[in-house]
């Protein structure tokens, strides 16, 4: 894929050794070109550090104590460089071919500020143990105002209902940095 946007993916991991790797094989299987991959870690002691250790040189990772997840995720954030930024918790794992069609969306329609996609609920050996409610979700607008609220309207579809939902949320602190 040439030219392809960078995609930096964020792990948030705590203690998450029986997982973590099978999440990294996920991304990095992915073999997308232009990739940078983050792993923040809360301070392991589980055997975690060591798995990271393994996958040195092709991904980033810290250990470091946070304050739970939403920290962890801010922190790469706030370390990554890429053009299209997401997060994969460290006991979930992304589809083949992923990357480039989230590539390729934000490629062919420049206004997307926002994609989800189909979450399938698995169990350790990826059979499908719930159906998934969430089917679609795209951010219609975002607004932010001088108070730093956002105002982000979002169309998503859960359990076959269409849904507009209005979300609003204090980006301050988020853009004053971690």
């Amino acid at each position: 894929m040439a030219g392809a946007p960078k995609i930096s993916i964020i792990t948030p991991s705590f203690n998450q050794g029986l997982f973590i790797e099978r999440t990294i094989k996920s991304i990095l299987g992915q073999k997308y070109p232009n990739l940078e991959y983050i792993v923040m870690d809360g301070g392991s002691t589980d055997g975690t550090i060591d798995i990271l250790k393994r996958y040195e040189g092709r991904l980033q990772w810290i250990s470091e104590k946070d304050t739970g997840q939403a920290n962890a995720i801010n922190k790469g954030i706030a370390r990554s460089t890429g053009d299209i930024i997401a997060y994969l918790n460290s006991d979930d794992v992304y589809v083949a071919g992923a990357l480039s069609r989230v590539a390729d969306h934000f490629s062919t329609r420049p206004g997307t500020l926002w994609l989800t996609g189909k979450c399938r609920i698995i169990d350790e050996q990826d059979r499908e143990i719930r159906r998934p409610i969430t089917e679609l979700g795209m951010v219609e607008s975002v607004a932010v105002g001088e108070d730093g609220i956002a105002v982000i309207t979002v169309l998503l579809t859960i359990a076959g209902c269409p849904l507009q939902s209005t979300i609003e949320h204090d980006v301050t602190a988020a853009l004053q940095g971690v």
